[in-house]
């Protein structure tokens, strides 16, 4: 019973922020959609380009702004496809409206696939389900890591933002193209470690530094730099 209630009262909230234009009382970045998810928190929405049907996930960190990654890059964001910014699945105790994740890597699937499916029917657009660009910084990196490496098939094109350890090449397959950031003034050595990893695997990755931006942030940058991790994610090999 008390189960029901939760997802109920989920509902309720997903159809109340949708259609808030807002996130935690601050209104949207421009061309943003908060978009309900049937039993789950919104999806927030960047549409790409009239001529694409690429779908970027993007996880935020521990309790982070789920809006940081669609206010920093929503250029070059749009140009590579439709940028989805799904919540994590742990409210944070103490910060109303914030989220963490857990490490239910099917649990997340499934609340990735229906963010996609929500967003192609709210959008009313064809979005491109079965291979995903996968976005994710500082703890939703590492649950991007869980993602392409349980579901490498679902995410040929990943991207790795502050992770608090140097990702691992266990699970990730040469089928795969990796990009790992880091801030100019954050702690670099875990990415540039992961990406030489990944390369020393068989794995296509190279690092990118995000100029003048501490963790947490893209930098004054991140235009820039994210539209060529974005164009050398979808280069021919």
């Amino acid at each position: 019973m008390k189960g029901k209630f939760f997802h109920r009262t989920l509902a309720v909230l997903a159809l109340f922020f949708a259609g808030s234009g807002a996130y935690g009382g601050v209104p949207l970045p421009p061309g943003v959609q908060a978009l309900a998810v049937p039993q789950d928190a919104p999806v927030y929405a960047l549409p790409g380009a009239s001529s694409t049907h690429e779908v970027i996930v993007y996880l935020h960190g521990h309790c982070g702004d789920p809006l940081a990654g669609l206010r920093s890059f929503p250029g070059a964001a749009r140009e590579a496809g439709t940028l989805l910014s799904v919540q994590g699945d742990i409210p944070c105790k103490g910060r109303p409206g914030r989220r963490r994740w857990s490490t239910d890597a099917a649990g997340i699937q499934r609340r990735v696939d229906a963010a996609i499916e929500a967003a192609a029917r709210g959008l009313g657009r064809p979005l491109k389900a079965g291979e995903v660009t996968l976005m994710g910084y500082s703890e939703g990196a590492l649950r991007a890591e869980l993602l392409a490496t349980t579901f490498p098939a679902r995410y040929p094109r990943v991207i790795l933002g502050g992770e608090p350890r140097a990702p691992r090449a266990a699970g990730f397959t040469p089928q795969q193209a990796v990009a790992t950031l880091a801030g100019e003034r954050d702690v670099q050595q875990p990415m540039r470690e992961g990406a030489k990893a990944l390369a020393e695997a068989g794995v296509r990755a190279r690092f990118w530094v995000l100029p003048q931006a501490r963790h947490g942030q893209y930098g004054p940058a991140a235009e820039q730099v994210l539209g060529e991790v974005f164009g050398w994610l979808s280069a021919p090999r």
